[in-house]
């Protein structure tokens, strides 16, 4: 938070240039690529899209989406390479802010499509219950 607003909202009003995001450190334990595949730019705007489009509420979809357009549109023949890994990191870690900070450290760039959280705390995926919810 800054000034006592979470930054999705100084993002969502487009003002986080006006701002300083608050640094902290973190520790990577462990960081280990898991698999490595080229991937069609085509597969990957479909991922990205269908992720949108399941956002409910304000979160400036619209304006992600065209700017994803306009990337991909740039980009249509491109190909890239998708990586999985599993890290094992302290509290308070912004996983997709670490996938950005390494993306500029290789100068290629770098983004998340997916996250899957396997332990929080003391709490984890291997010590819990699987709910099936009828909606």
């Amino acid at each position: 938070t800054v000034a006592g607003k979470p930054l999705f909202l100084w993002a969502k009003n487009n003002k986080l240039d006006g701002i300083e995001i608050p640094k902290r450190d973190i520790e990577i334990f462990d960081f280990v690529v898991l698999s490595e595949e080229k991937t069609l730019a085509e597969e990957i705007e479909k991922k990205i899209s269908t992720t949108i489009s399941l956002i409910q509420g304000d979160f400036r979809q619209n304006e992600i989406q065209k700017r994803w357009d306009t990337f991909f549109a740039k980009n249509k023949q491109a190909s890239f390479v998708k990586i999985r890994c599993h890290v094992n990191c302290s509290s308070g870690t912004y996983v997709r802010g670490l996938v950005h900070e390494l993306g500029e450290e290789l100068n290629c760039g770098a983004v998340t499509t997916d996250i899957l959280r396997t332990k929080v705390g003391e709490y984890s995926l291997d010590k819990s219950l699987m709910l099936k919810l009828n909606s």
